[in-house]
């Protein structure tokens, strides 16, 4: 990769799990979040990030609003495969504003 696609690459990684939650193996319509979000977070910080074999990619989902919730269960993020150093997998899901992943971009550069 050019130097800065790699560099734009590592900070789009870095600000998506700076805003997102471990993603549950199994993710279902009323909850994608993994119960041991706090261990992979931790395992993720301990072991590190190979920037250069892991993912992005948009993704949609629906998601449980509510027992009386009568709108748009469909939902629109980011879905991260982290690969790290040791070669174990991690994946992430993000779902914040757009605004606020270009703003941690920017501040990364």
């Amino acid at each position: 990769m050019n130097d800065w696609k790699t560099g734009f690459h590592r900070a789009m990684i870095d600000a998506l799990i700076s805003q997102a939650s471990p993603l549950d193996d199994n993710p279902s319509f009323y909850g994608w979040i993994a119960d041991n979000w706090e261990q992979t977070m931790r395992r993720v910080r301990n072991i590190g990030i190979d920037y250069d074999r892991s993912t992005y990619e948009d993704s949609d989902w629906d998601e449980f609003q509510g027992t009386f919730y009568e709108g748009d269960t469909r939902k629109h993020g980011v879905d991260i495969t982290l690969v790290l150093n040791d070669g174990s997998t991690a994946r992430y899901r993000w779902s914040g504003q757009v605004g606020d992943l270009i703003t941690q971009v920017a501040r990364s550069g």
